[in-house]
């Protein structure tokens, strides 16, 4: 198997082993070097026959939620807003900005 190492120039660009200790800096024999390493640590599971998987649903319903919200707004502001959006779609610096508006009835 070939592997792929690189050494990194002052401009960042780099430059790759081949495996036989040629290194290259052409583009399209890069991208050709990461896609065979790639395509050789790649894992496909065989059709139709996926891993069985405990099931996550709840069996009881939640009766009741209490939500502290100091403590919610306190997780807030410690989001760090240079991160990329989560699941909700919602970036962390809206969040962020958003927690100074909760308030506590």
């Amino acid at each position: 198997m070939q592997t792929c190492s690189s050494l990194t120039s002052k401009a960042g660009n780099y430059n790759l082993n081949d495996g036989d200790g040629n290194l290259t800096s052409d583009y399209k024999t890069k991208a050709d070097l990461l896609n065979k390493f790639f395509a050789s640590v790649y894992v496909k599971e065989p059709d139709r026959q996926l891993p069985d998987y405990e099931s996550k649903y709840l069996n009881e319903q939640f009766t009741e939620i209490s939500v502290n919200v100091e403590i919610v707004k306190q997780l807030l502001l410690r989001l760090n807003w240079d991160k990329s959006m989560g699941p909700d779609n919602c970036h962390p610096r809206v969040l962020k900005e958003a927690a100074e508006e909760l308030q506590t009835r």
